[in-house]
């Protein structure tokens, strides 16, 4: 098909507002390309090189989520239309980053792109037009970022509820038959039984922990004057148990002068408990969970340390990500306890 470079520069929601010398240039700048359905325009782990804009049909986003402990599954994160644009990062700096989701097209699909590196060189040709597409670009991120918070509280909230109801029943029907109210049971049944309430429990704690993600993003925050010694005795208290079982020494270093903190007490219970569950997840049976508090003049630094089995250097940076779980990792959970407590720090 024909495409009028200029019409479809000048009607984009990320190009719109610009003087006709300014259209000009970005239409020397810009490519073309078609692709049939269930082609990739690019995949995870490629170099954001382009930003694209859809001329006519659409474009798929996708990301493999991990379902359980081995299982992968592509999920549609968003569906780019005509005028829409997608490849964002491309213009913002010359270094290149790398893609955490792929792009195929679901029909018939046409496209204008720019390679990242021109549109960067705009900085330094024409700054008033530079400055009107990030700004632009920070406008449509911030928009859509929005968006997507909205309906993942939406969906998540629904989730939710469907997923606990019938695990509520469940949980009846165990504590049900562990009381014997429907006749005796033995001592083999009893340790069966009670392995499946905690694996419930484990269930309705992963469906909080994912619900807590949509409104710690959407959600203000009520401060007030909180005592972290309180909090950090109380989250040891949680998690004693679970320490007992591997005989695993949870020690506390806090020392009794500690001032008062600004912050909500029931996060910070929150982010306490999911470092020391993890330390202690982590922590070879035997070994040591350290909680340790010191003061500075504006601010209180806690620490969490312990003699686990360490996370590689290659996976330091995404140990915060949602979801996210280590290569290595073969135990439960699903990878969002730490993203949780650096989403509420």
């Amino acid at each position: 098909m024909d495409i009028d470079k200029r019409e479809i520069i000048k009607g984009s929601q990320l190009f719109w507002g610009l003087t006709d010398s300014q259209v000009d240039k970005l239409v020397e700048l810009c490519q073309e390309k078609s692709y049939a359905p269930g082609e990739r325009i690019f995949n995870v782990g490629d170099k954001a090189d382009y930003l694209y804009i859809v001329v006519e049909g659409k474009i798929a986003l996708e990301m493999a989520l991990r379902v359980g402990r081995r299982t992968r599954k592509q999920a549609t994160l968003d569906v780019i239309e005509k005028g829409e644009a997608f490849g964002w990062s491309a213009p913002f700096s010359e270094r290149l980053p790398t893609l955490n989701m792929s792009a195929i097209s679901t029909e018939k699909t046409s496209l204008i792109y720019f390679k990242g590196t021109d549109l960067h060189h705009l900085y330094y040709d024409d700054i008033d037009l530079y400055c009107k597409m990030i700004e632009e670009l920070i406008f449509l991120v911030s928009g859509r970022l929005d968006k997507a918070k909205k309906t993942l509280a939406q969906v998540l909230s629904i989730a939710s509820h469907d997923l606990r109801a019938p695990l509520a029943t469940v949980q009846s029907c165990m504590d049900v038959l562990s009381g014997g109210f429907v006749g005796e049971i033995n001592e083999k049944q009893r340790e069966l039984i009670a392995g499946s309430k905690h694996r419930i429990a484990d269930l309705t704690a992963m469906i909080d922990n994912i619900l807590d993600i949509s409104h710690i993003e959407i959600s203000d925050m009520d401060f007030e004057s909180t005592s972290l010694s309180k909090i950090i005795a109380g989250s040891s208290g949680d998690i004693q148990g679970m320490a007992d079982k591997k005989q695993i020494q949870l020690v506390n270093d806090i020392p009794e002068d500690l001032p008062p903190v600004l912050g909500v007490p029931k996060r910070l219970h929150q982010v306490l408990n999911n470092l020391l569950s993890n330390a202690v997840k982590f922590t070879l049976d035997g070994g040591k969970v350290t909680i340790r508090c010191r003061a500075t003049e504006d601010s209180v630094r806690v620490e969490v340390s312990d003699t686990g089995i360490g996370i590689p250097k290659e996976e330091l940076t995404k140990v915060f990500d949602d979801f996210y779980r280590g290569v290595q990792v073969d135990t439960e959970g699903a990878g969002i306890g730490l993203g949780i407590a650096k989403k509420i720090v």
